[in-house]
C-alpha cells in the first residue's frame, strides 16, 4: 500500500522547488514593489493583421508586436529603447500588450546611453520590468554603381543602415548567385566584386541579407539590356551626334581609348581626343551633345522589354539609365538630360543635370564604368502618367527631341564657378529605359 502522505508532502515540496528556481532564473522576472504582485515580459510575439504570429527576438522600427508576460494590470507606459511607445488600453490584458514600435525609436548604433540598449521596458503602477529585443531600421539600397557589371568588376552600393550586411547576390539566369567578396564600408555603402555567372540573360535586384537574415533588395534595373534604346548611337531615331566626338565599336579601339580591359560593345566618346573644354556663357550653348526622337526610340524598346516595362507602367517607376566613363576627373561642367531639347533653362522642369560635386563630391570616378539613373520622377514639367499615355502625347509633336550632353557651365544656378577643363573627355553607352521598383519584402 502507497504511503498517500509522503507523496503529497513530496509534490508540495517538488512544486515549491519548481516555482522557487522559475522566479529566480528567467529574464524577465523581478522580485514584486508590491507584495504578492510580480511583472515579467516572457516573449515578443508579431501582430501583423492576415499573417501568422511567431516570436521574434528583433524587429523593424513602425512595425506592431504584442508583448507577452504577467503583471500587466496598471501599465503606464512602454519604452523601446528610451523611446515612449503608445498603447491603447483595448489591447492591454494582464497576460498581453500589443502596441506598434515608434518610428522614432533611436537604433543601437545611434544611442550614446547604453543603459537602455536593445531595451523594452513595461511600466506599471505596481512595478516595473525589461526585456532584452533589437530594433531595427529599415536597410534600404538606393543606387548601384553600375546596373550592367561584368564579372570581376567592383559595383557600390548606396543606401542606408546596411552596415550588418553578410551576403551580397547578383540576379543571374538560374536566380541569384553570391558575390564571394564584398566589403562593408559602413552603414551606407557596401562594395562587391561581380561574380561569374551573374547577369547573363536574366534582369532583377540585387539582393543582401543582413539584420539577422533579413532580405534588401535594390531596385529592379540590374542587367535590364532589353531598355537599351541607343547602343550603336547610329539608330534611325537618332537625330544628331556630336560633331566633335565619335562612336567607337572596335574592342581594341575602345580599350586603347578607355585604357580599360572591360568596355561596353559600342561607346560614344567626346571629345574625341581628350583636350580643354572652355566655359560657356549661355545654358543653351552646350559643348557637346547627341539628339534622339523619343516616340520612336521608346516604342521599339517597348516592343521588346516583355512584362518588366509595358504601356501602363507608372512613369514613376521608370528611369533613364546611361553608362558613364572619364578617365579624367572634372569638377566643373555637367552632363545635361533634357526631356525637350527645346528648352534651355538651367532650372527647367524637363530638364535634369547630373553635378556630381552637388552629390558630395568632385567627378572621380575614373576606376571604371558607372551608371547615371535618372528618374522620370525628376522632371517636374511632365504629366506623370503611364509611359504609354507619356508616347502618345510625343506622338502629337514630331518636332520634339530628347538630349545628352555636356555643358561646362554653373548648370544649376548654386554659385558654383565655372572653369576651363584643361584635360576631359567623356565615354557614353547604352542609353536605356529601366525598372526602378524595388521588390517587396515581408521582414519584421
Amino acid at each position: 500500500m502507497k504511503n498517500v502522505k509522503n507523496t503529497h508532502l513530496y509534490l508540495f515540496m517538488l512544486a515549491a522547488f519548481c516555482i522557487t528556481t522559475l522566479f529566480v532564473s528567467c529574464d524577465g522576472f523581478k522580485l514584486p514593489e508590491v507584495e504578492g504582485v510580480t511583472v515579467g515580459v516572457s516573449g515578443v510575439w508579431t501582430s501583423q493583421e492576415g499573417s501568422v504570429s511567431r516570436e521574434i527576438s528583433s524587429s523593424y522600427l513602425g512595425r506592431r508586436i504584442r508583448l507577452e508576460g504577467f503583471g500587466f494590470t496598471g501599465l503606464t507606459a512602454v519604452y523601446c529603447n528610451g523611446q515612449k511607445a503608445s498603447f491603447n488600453s483595448s489591447y492591454t490584458s494582464d497576460n498581453s500588450i500589443t502596441f506598434t514600435i515608434p518610428t522614432t525609436t533611436p537604433i543601437a548604433e545611434e544611442m550614446s546611453d547604453t543603459t537602455s540598449v536593445n531595451v523594452i521596458k513595461v511600466v506599471t503602477n505596481h512595478g516595473n520590468a525589461n526585456f532584452e529585443f533589437i530594433f531595427k531600421k529599415t536597410s534600404v539600397i538606393t543606387k548601384v554603381s553600375n546596373s550592367l557589371p561584368r564579372e570581376g568588376d567592383v559595383v557600390t552600393l548606396t543606401g542606408n543602415y546596411l552596415s550588418t550586411t553578410t551576403e551580397v547576390s547578383f540576379p543571374s539566369s538560374s536566380g541569384y548567385v553570391d558575390a564571394t567578396e564584398f566589403n562593408v564600408i559602413n552603414k551606407t555603402t557596401v562594395t562587391a566584386i561581380t561574380p561569374p555567372g551573374a547577369g547573363g540573360v536574366s534582369s532583377g535586384s540585387i539582393r543582401i541579407l543582413c539584420n539577422e537574415g533579413d532580405t534588401v533588395y535594390s531596385p529592379a534595373y540590374m542587367y535590364y539590356k532589353k531598355g537599351i534604346f541607343l547602343e550603336s548611337f547610329k539608330e534611325s531615331y537618332m537625330v544628331t551626334t556630336p560633331s566633335n566626338g565619335a562612336i567607337l565599336s572596335d574592342s581594341a579601339s575602345i580599350a586603347q581609348a578607355t585604357g580599360l580591359a572591360q568596355n561596353p560593345d559600342t561607346v560614344l566618346v567626346f571629345p574625341s581626343l581628350a583636350g580643354s573644354i572652355p566655359i560657356k556663357t549661355s545654358s543653351s550653348s552646350l559643348n557637346s551633345f547627341i539628339k534622339w526622337y523619343p516616340n520612336p526610340a521608346l516604342s521599339a524598346m517597348l516592343k521588346k522589354a516583355g512584362s518588366e516595362i509595358t504601356s501602363s507602367t507608372s512613369m514613376t517607376d521608370l528611369a533613364i539609365q546611361f553608362d558613364l566613363y572619364s578617365p579624367y576627373s572634372w569638377s566643373s561642367g555637367a552632363i545635361t538630360y533634357r526631356v525637350n531639347k527645346n528648352y534651355s533653362g538651367a532650372t527647367s522642369s524637363v530638364i535634369y543635370n547630373y553635378i556630381p560635386w552637388s552629390l558630395g563630391a568632385p567627378y572621380a570616378y575614373t576606376n571604371g564604368w558607372e551608371t547615371v539613373t535618372v528618374d522620370f520622377s525628376n522632371f517636374t514639367g511632365l504629366s506623370l502618367t503611364s509611359i504609354g499615355t507619356y508616347l502618345t502625347s510625343l506622338a502629337t509633336d514630331t518636332a520634339l527631341q530628347s538630349l545628352l550632353g555636356f555643358i561646362n557651365i554653373d548648370a544649376n544656378n548654386d554659385g558654383h564657378t565655372a572653369t576651363v577643363m584643361n584635360q576631359f573627355q567623356l565615354f557614353i553607352a547604352n542609353v536605356r529605359l529601366v525598372p526602378t521598383a524595388t521588390p517587396v519584402t515581408t521582414n519584421y
